[in-house]
């Protein structure tokens, strides 16, 4: 389950967080998958539009207002994460489906490193060193997450329990470092 954010920014980087790794998910998809089957295509197809409703969903919950977005946003994205494995399960193997998460996960990553990497080159003196011992400690914290992932790709007969679990730390490992990034930023700007 989700931890709650501890902050309204936080939420919000978590829920930026979600929604780029579900779009680098179905963006890998469209280029993994083999056309369905005849036979699959009505059951791929209305998988699809429901894991598609729920990402709504869970879009909707983030423009609530009030104190029960959070815990909605949650709620929301777990069941977004139920339908999208059975999506994923109905359509590829366990597998295929761990290195989509994989892959969108990193890309996750990449794409927040890259956001820091331009903060960095706007800044100068004593903050942009700062900044750049933050930026560093991101991209030791993506690369370990990058090779314990890799492991369970190598491994493939591995069950799907434990590569679920690798893609469950490394988003939790991920949304710590970004965390502790935009700490580190936000002093260094101070």
């Amino acid at each position: 389950m989700p931890k709650k954010p501890k902050t309204t920014y936080y939420f919000s980087r978590w829920a930026k967080i979600r929604l780029d790794e579900l779009n680098n998910t179905l963006e890998a998809f469209n280029f993994m998958v083999d056309e369905p089957s005849t036979e699959n295509q009505e059951k791929t197809k209305t998988a699809l539009d429901r894991v598609y409703r729920k990402y709504s969903d869970f879009e909707q919950t983030l423009f609530k207002e009030g104190s029960e977005k959070q815990p909605d946003a949650i709620r929301a994205w777990e069941e977004l994460e139920t339908v999208l494995e059975a999506f994923m399960a109905l359509t590829m193997s366990e597998k295929e489906s761990f290195d989509i998460r994989a892959m969108a996960q990193l890309r996750g990553w990449q794409k927040t490193i890259d956001y820091y990497v331009a903060e960095v080159a706007q800044a100068s003196g004593q903050r942009r060193k700062n900044l750049e011992t933050a930026l560093k400690k991101l991209n030791q914290e993506k690369d370990a997450a990058a090779r314990c992932l890799d492991i369970f790709q190598k491994a493939g007969s591995e069950s799907w329990r434990g590569m679920k679990q690798a893609l469950i730390d490394s988003r939790e490992a991920f949304e710590r470092a970004a965390q502790k990034a935009q700490e580190d930023f936000s002093s260094a700007s101070n």
